[in-house]
């Protein structure tokens, strides 16, 4: 397990989203400034989690699962983004990372969802189970059965939004972190970041990601 060693002037700040606690250990500014820098970044985190959680039924991915074979569904910027970002690390590994899972990843939590059918999930094929039109962002549904979880990717997308918001307010030093299984480094007070895995002692470079 990653534990990392945190500077001592960062000033911590906690929200609970997606299921799990986020934190923002910001620095360079004065805590009141840093303190509104990361309520616009957990908000940026919050509405990302309204249109991509698995969790809420209004949601953008659950507007897709729920959607019939055949059924066109308009979907948000974000959504598109983060179905892309599923192809690529679908394309990088092979086919390992599979975002239309869903069912199985539930399964192995002992987790069930009342606003999904029981339909079992369909084997494997070639056939993708959406198309996507990033232009006019919308999504048809291809085949029924599968259930669409950006589970493994979207908090790490939701801590890329809440970086580029912290650009904005040009806060440069820091971590941000997704309950510890998502890491995204920004600038060290004290360069560089350091790190222990086991008993070996790491550096870790800034702008870096690191999710388990």
């Amino acid at each position: 397990m990653l534990r990392v060693d945190q500077p001592d002037d960062l000033i911590s700040f906690r929200h609970e989203a997606m299921a799990t606690d986020f934190f923002a250990y910001l620095g360079g500014h004065e805590q009141s400034y840093l303190k509104q820098a990361a309520y616009e970044a957990f908000q940026i985190i919050d509405d990302i989690e309204g249109k991509l959680s698995l969790y809420q039924e209004s949601s953008d991915v659950s507007r897709v699962n729920l959607a019939k074979k055949g059924e066109s569904v308009p979907v948000s910027h974000e959504f598109i983004e983060c179905i892309q970002l599923a192809a690529q690390a679908s394309e990088a590994t092979s086919g390992r990372f599979n975002a239309f899972m869903g069912k199985s990843a539930l399964a192995a939590k002992g987790q069930t969802l009342t606003h999904f059918s029981a339909e079992p999930t369909p084997a494997q094929s070639e056939q993708p189970s959406i198309q996507v039109d990033a232009k006019n962002r919308a999504v048809q549904k291809l085949t029924a059965g599968s259930l669409l979880d950006f589970g493994g990717i979207g908090k790490g997308y939701a801590l890329d939004k809440a970086r580029e918001t912290l650009d904005e307010w040009e806060v440069e030093t820091g971590l941000l972190s997704a309950s510890g299984s998502t890491l995204l480094f920004l600038k060290s007070p004290n360069q560089p970041w350091t790190a222990a895995i086991g008993e070996s002692q790491i550096e870790i470079p800034d702008f870096t990601a690191l999710s388990s």
